[in-house]
């Protein structure tokens, strides 16, 4: 009923938003090129892949992927992917972001509240 239009510009205003948002709390993305079906970013250090998508998925309901192993690279446990495809919204992508700046603030404590939802919020206007 979306039509696939509508799909391909809601999937780039979530990945818009989530690449937004994860600058602004600091994290390097990692694609200068990134497509808009999934997001990137390396973790800060200090920040520990486990722990971090297990207090997400434990404290939030929220499950992102991790890194992975394969065509000659190593990613484990030195990123973590968001997804922007299939049956996401807005209040899908502010609650990940919301609950990936949480626990950046439980791990690292140098983000102001609020930061990733402000950031994101400025492309997501059309959901609002």
């Amino acid at each position: 009923d979306e039509g696939l239009e509508n799909v391909w510009s809601r999937t780039a205003s979530l990945a818009a938003a989530t690449r937004a948002a994860l600058a602004a709390l600091g994290l390097a993305l990692i694609s200068r090129s990134p497509s808009d079906s999934v997001t990137g970013a390396y973790y800060p250090t200090g920040v520990e892949d486990s722990r971090f998508r297990a207090a997400l998925r434990d404290k939030h309901g929220i499950h992102i992927a991790g890194g992975q192993k394969g065509r000659g690279a190593d990613w484990s446990g030195k990123i973590f992917r968001i997804s922007h495809m299939g049956y996401v919204g807005a209040d899908d992508t502010l609650a990940a972001l919301r609950a990936i700046e949480t626990e950046l603030i439980t791990a690292r404590g140098d983000i102001a509240p609020g930061t990733a939802e402000q950031a994101a919020r400025a492309h997501l206007a059309s959901f609002f």
